[in-house]
């Protein structure tokens, strides 16, 4: 299946939203929904192969979204435009909101491919075993799936170390429905939001953000790690850090998701580069 998108497909892959995605004879294989799919990058298209309907591939990767119109409305800020055109192509993909729950508070004081590993651990240790035509595969497992674990056994089998302890309250609070994630994906209220996700064991304020980013989709949200208070103080040197939230709402709006985003990716870039 081909799909004509302007979408980066190793930029979104790669921008630290997503982890569950692994290189493959020029592509990617990319987990979800409790499938996977092999994906490729053509000039101007997406290729895919996988059992998966053209509909959930263009919630997934949120194809439907004019984001040159997006970038063009950012653009009005004059220092956010270098960040834009390194950013551009990248797409805030339609996440199931239990994993992104899972995978945040995995990655509290760690790296990607730590946070990669033990996703993929948790998986083949707690997931469905599943069959394409790649090979042996494991869903990501269900909250039910992970009630009955305990934490030495996430420490020993995950290697979460001291995050295990959140993980198993944040199942049980999931499981007993003090935090209602399918409901949060449909309120628009981003503080009401914000309330319920900073419920869940282990979750603080970026975490939060991240969950409402790129589990529930709001584009309120607005992540702010160390990469974030580099780039804004560099161009608002006499705002404080507690106030760099009230900031990104007031002059990105709607788009202070997109703007994170286009802001995270620039920064790590320039890392790289320097």
């Amino acid at each position: 299946m081909k799909i004509k998108t302007s979408m980066d497909l190793e930029k979104t892959l790669f921008c630290g939203q997503f982890f569950r995605t692994q290189a493959l004879d020029g592509g990617y294989l990319v987990y979800f929904k409790d499938q996977r799919i092999w994906a490729r990058q053509g000039e101007g298209f997406l290729e895919v192969q996988g059992p998966v309907a053209r509909r959930d591939l263009e919630d997934f990767f949120d194809l439907n979204r004019d984001y040159q119109a997006v970038e063009e409305t950012l653009a009005s800020h004059e220092f956010l435009r270098p960040a834009l055109t390194a950013a551009s192509g990248i797409h805030i993909l339609r996440q199931d909101p239990w994993e992104v729950v899972v995978a945040f508070i995995i990655s509290a004081n760690s790296n990607i491919p730590r946070i990669r590993k033990s996703l993929f651990a948790l998986c083949q240790n707690y997931g469905i075993k599943r069959q394409d035509q790649w090979g042996t595969y494991y869903s990501f497992p269900r909250p039910q799936d992970l009630a009955g674990v305990c934490r030495e056994d996430f420490r020993e089998k995950i290697k979460l170390g001291y995050r295990d302890q959140y993980l198993v309250k944040t199942t049980r609070q999931i499981l007993e429905g003090q935090v209602d994630l399918e409901a949060l994906k449909e309120t628009k209220d981003k503080d009401l939001a914000m309330k319920e996700l900073r419920k869940l064991s282990g979750v603080g304020p970026k975490v939060a953000h991240c969950i409402l980013l790129f589990g529930l989709h709001n584009w309120q949200g607005f992540p702010v790690d160390v990469w974030m208070k580099r780039a804004l103080k560099k161009h608002f040197p006499k705002s404080g850090e507690k106030d760099y939230e009230a900031l990104a709402q007031d002059l990105f709006g709607p788009y202070a998701g997109y703007a994170q985003q286009a802001l995270f990716y620039h920064a790590k870039l320039n890392q790289m580069e320097g």
